[in-house]
């Protein structure tokens, strides 16, 4: 009985924990335009794999970033706040989190995607709707704009 009640109460211990660190850094969310930031500790951020590309060929992309890191190069990761779950999923980011973790940074800048509803199953399709259409209207740079900007380099 002695070995139950000490379970539960280490439970309710690491339950009360991530709620003061979760509420911590939802009271430090910034409006910056028409976007909300927060920086957000590694241990609020997780993936979910239902959708996203959680497989062994991120491995060597993960240690391009690794090797290369550069905040000042980095956006912002884009996630979902779930106030159900006392976490956020990373929506655009994976990678970037992967690195952070494996060069020990405490957390990520997020902008946080806002209408997200508390469903959790429309939450998810939306989520997932972010995933498949990211990026989908960002140009990508020509070989020719890549050459005038080298020639200042």
């Amino acid at each position: 009985m002695a070995k139950v009640n000490s379970k539960l109460q280490k439970q309710t211990e690491q339950r009360n924990a991530k709620q003061q660190l979760w509420d911590l850094t939802m009271s430090n969310i910034q409006k910056v335009g028409g976007k909300h930031y927060v920086f957000a500790p590694m241990e609020l951020l997780f993936v979910d794999d239902r959708f996203q590309r959680v497989d062994e060929n991120s491995k060597a992309k993960v240690n391009q970033l690794v090797r290369n890191w550069d905040s000042n190069k980095m956006d912002s990761l884009k996630g979902s706040v779930h106030v159900d779950e006392l976490r956020i999923s990373i929506i655009d980011g994976y990678h970037r989190v992967m690195a952070a973790l494996a060069l020990g940074l405490p957390g990520l800048e997020i902008a946080i995607l806002q209408d997200m509803s508390e469903n959790p199953e429309e939450r998810r399709v939306k989520e997932a709707t972010y995933f498949a259409t990211q990026g989908d209207e960002v140009s990508k740079l020509t070989p020719v704009q890549k050459h005038k900007a080298n020639e200042l380099r």
